[in-house]
């Protein structure tokens, strides 16, 4: 029992992030086309689980994305894979650093220039010697945002108004279909915590499907919950990020443990997925750990310095192009399988899904 919780939060504490907060705005930008989407993302993000959880059964040794492919595909496909990974990576580094400015001038009259610079200082001082010092917390630290998700929802409903869904589905011709597609896929993206739901429970396939099951009703009840309760609150005067918006109608100790939590959310996904870059420099690429920690944060420290700050489009960019790709050359794995053993998704649907991100990937491309 306490493995099949522990399994079921690690996928939890890994998909709740930074994302949420944009999800009010997706809806005030979409309409409907939102909900389509959500609906549609939710069941693909099962589907995509199952056939991940099918390559890490076969698989089993650890392994990252250009890996995978090359072991699959061939080792001429590691490079390209790699430097597309490498920067989706740095564009999600981007997302995060305009949240944090944004988040901090919330409750803070700081330049958001100097909150971006001290991320990257102590995130190039962690990586510099390899060690993330909270890395044993961060599933408390993500529970936590959780709970502060839910605490916002619970605390504002109180102040929904209906006339903001109604207004929402009858401005139908000025909605936006696709915009909502790429941030829905940066919002529940967290596959890679299934290789450490492995490690749990180990080659148990009714115990992993029930987990998948678990982890993935609870995302989408936080999901729906808080889009549902800050657009219904604020409805089209919604921000970006919501946070921002929010911290005119919630006390001011509630907005500053808000910011607290996505701080500390961020923190940690920046470390580690700056520890997973400089890594994969040193152990597929053989460069030695000083040109890897330089290579690493080099455009972190030039993202910082950007004067961006829309974070709705960029995630959006990032999950429509970036983690598209991705899960296209996930599912191709799959594919490559001779025999399925454990998890059966039927061909002729991964085909289909790969098809769609496919045409998503071009859209994002051109839109």
């Amino acid at each position: 029992m306490t493995k099949t919780v522990e399994s079921i939060f690690l996928i939890v504490s890994t998909t709740v992030g930074l994302g949420v907060f944009v999800l009010p705005f997706a809806l005030a930008s979409s309409g409907i086309f939102f909900w389509l989407w959500f609906l549609f993302l939710i069941l693909v993000t099962h589907l995509l689980h199952l056939a991940y959880g099918e390559i890490i059964f076969q698989v089993e040794e650890k392994h990252n994305l250009p890996g995978l492919v090359a072991k699959f595909f061939g080792h001429k496909f590691k490079f390209p894979v790699w430097l597309f990974d490498f920067i989706g990576i740095n564009l999600t580094f981007l997302v995060y650093l305009i949240a944090s400015g944004t988040f901090v001038s919330i409750i803070f009259p700081i330049n958001p220039i100097f909150t971006k610079l001290a991320l990257f200082a102590i995130v190039g001082f962690i990586t510099y010697f390899s060690v993330n010092p909270i890395a044993k917390i961060e599933t408390i630290l993500s529970v936590l945002l959780i709970a502060i998700f839910l605490l916002i929802s619970f605390y504002i409903l109180p102040n929904f108004d209906s006339q903001n869904f109604i207004s929402n589905i009858k401005n139908f011709g000025d909605a936006s279909p696709f915009f909502s597609y790429g941030i829905l896929i940066f919002a529940f993206t967290g596959y890679s915590s299934l290789l450490l739901v492995y490690d749990l429970i180990g080659k148990n396939v009714k115990l992993f499907k029930r987990v998948n099951v678990w982890a993935l009703a609870i995302i989408f009840v936080l999901y729906a919950l808080y889009t549902i309760s800050v657009f219904g609150a604020l409805g089209n005067k919604v921000s970006e990020e919501s946070l921002t918006s929010l911290s005119k109608i919630l006390p001011q100790s509630i907005i500053a443990l808000g910011v607290l939590l996505a701080l500390l959310n961020i923190f940690t996904t920046f470390i580690a997925l700056a520890l997973y870059l400089k890594r994969g420099l040193i152990d597929d690429f053989k460069i030695k750990e000083k040109p890897a920690w330089f290579l690493t944060n080099i455009p972190i420290l030039f993202f910082a310095v950007l004067p961006l700050e829309k974070i709705a489009g960029l995630s959006g960019i990032v999950g429509t192009i970036f983690i598209g790709v991705n899960l296209i050359l996930l599912l191709l794995c799959y594919q490559k399988i001779k025999e399925i053993k454990y998890f059966n998704v039927s061909k002729s649907i991964v085909w289909l899904l790969i098809a769609i991100f496919s045409i998503g990937f071009v859209l994002g491309l051109i839109l």
